[in-house]
């Protein structure tokens, strides 16, 4: 019978302790709600939208309504421990479909982009004045 060597062992219980404390670090943030109201939250991101996509203030207003409405929408899914993944996609969607209205096809675009690969530190917008 081949015995392991003491290093062997040494590495083995160093792996072993390391993937479970990444688990569990893991597993708290899953567990842990988002910090703020729906409405703090949805504050928060619009104002991380607005410098990226070059928001105008009606879109700005606009834009916080509807991540408002799918902040509540994927907090009240969240809430349901059977919600099916259709009323995620769903959510999503509908989200889509209203920023789609208000976004120029450009903003749009870059919506899509940031989705898939966040930006990590929003370019300030400078408005230039032509009077």
């Amino acid at each position: 019978m081949i015995t392991p060597s003491p290093r062997f062992r040494y590495y083995l219980a160093f792996t072993l302790l390391a993937v479970l404390v990444v688990l569990l670090r893991l597993s708290a943030q899953a567990g842990s709600p988002p910090a703020g109201t729906v409405q703090q939250r949805a504050l928060a991101y619009s104002r991380y939208l607005a410098p990226v996509l070059r928001l105008h203030p009606h879109q700005l207003q606009a834009m916080q309504h509807h991540i408002e409405q799918h902040l509540t929408t994927l907090d009240s899914l969240a809430a349901q421990p059977t919600a099916p993944a259709a009323a995620y996609a769903q959510a999503e969607a509908r989200y889509l479909t209203n920023a789609h209205l208000v976004l120029t096809p450009s903003q749009y675009t870059a919506l899509l982009l940031l989705r898939e690969r966040p930006a990590t530190a929003p370019t300030p917008y400078i408005a230039v004045s032509t009077q």
